[in-house]
C-alpha cells in the first residue's frame, strides 16, 4: 500500500487522494492526516527520492543514446531523404539527427502573369567527420592535445665483486665532476 501511495503521490502531488487511492482511508480528513504521517516516514521519503532520481535519469541521454545519435549523423546520406531527383522531406516532418536544416521556398520563374512557381527545398546535413571525431573521443581512441609519457624508472645494480664496486664508484664520481 505504501508503494501505491508513493507512486500516486509522485504522479499527482495530492497526498489525501494518494492515500485513498492506495486504500488507506475513505474519509478525506483521516486520509490527509495519514498521508502527512506517511510523508515523514524514512522509507516513504527514500522511495520518493528514488522515483525522482529515476525520472531525472530517464530525461538525461546516456552514453549508448549519445552514440546512437552520433552514428545516425555519420550514416546520414542525402539519398535517404530524396525521392528520385527531389528532396522528399518538409521542414518539421523529419526526426533525424543527421539533418541540420530543411528549408522550402517558392521561386517565380519568368515575369508577369505567365510566371511559373517552383518550389525549392534545401537540405543541409550535419558534418559526419565531426560526429566521427566525437565518437572516437568517447571511445578514447585518441584525445585532444599532446600526450606526455613520464617514465621514472630506476635501475638498481647489485654488485658483489669489490673490484667491480670500486669501478662503478669511480664512474659515479667522474659523472659528478662532468656535471651529469
Amino acid at each position: 500500500m505504501r508503494e501505491t501511495f508513493c507512486l500516486r503521490y509522485f504522479q499527482t502531488g495530492k497526498k489525501g487522494q494518494s492515500a485513498r487511492d492506495a486504500g488507506f482511508s475513505k474519509h478525506a480528513e483521516s486520509a490527509n492526516q495519514l498521508a502527512t504521517r506517511l510523508l515523514k516516514e524514512p522509507r516513504v521519503i527514500q522511495r520518493l527520492a528514488e522515483l525522482q532520481k529515476a525520472a531525472e535519469d530517464a530525461a538525461i541521454a546516456d552514453v549508448v543514446e549519445r552514440k546512437k545519435v552520433l552514428t545516425e549523423i555519420v550514416r546520414g546520406r542525402v539519398s535517404q531523404f530524396t525521392d528520385g531527383n527531389r528532396i522528399s522531406v518538409k521542414a518539421g516532418e523529419l526526426n533525424s539527427a543527421a539533418v541540420a536544416e530543411v528549408t522550402t521556398s517558392e521561386v517565380k520563374l519568368g515575369r508577369g502573369d505567365d510566371a511559373l512557381a517552383a518550389e525549392i527545398t534545401k537540405l543541409k546535413l550535419r558534418d559526419p567527420i565531426s560526429a566521427i571525431d566525437l565518437l572516437n573521443k568517447m571511445d578514447k581512441i585518441y584525445s585532444d592535445g599532446a600526450q606526455v609519457n613520464i617514465d621514472n624508472r630506476t635501475l638498481n645494480i647489485i654488485v658483489r665483486n669489490p673490484e667491480s664496486a670500486a669501478l662503478i664508484d669511480r664512474i659515479g664520481e667522474r659523472r659528478q665532476l662532468d656535471g651529469d
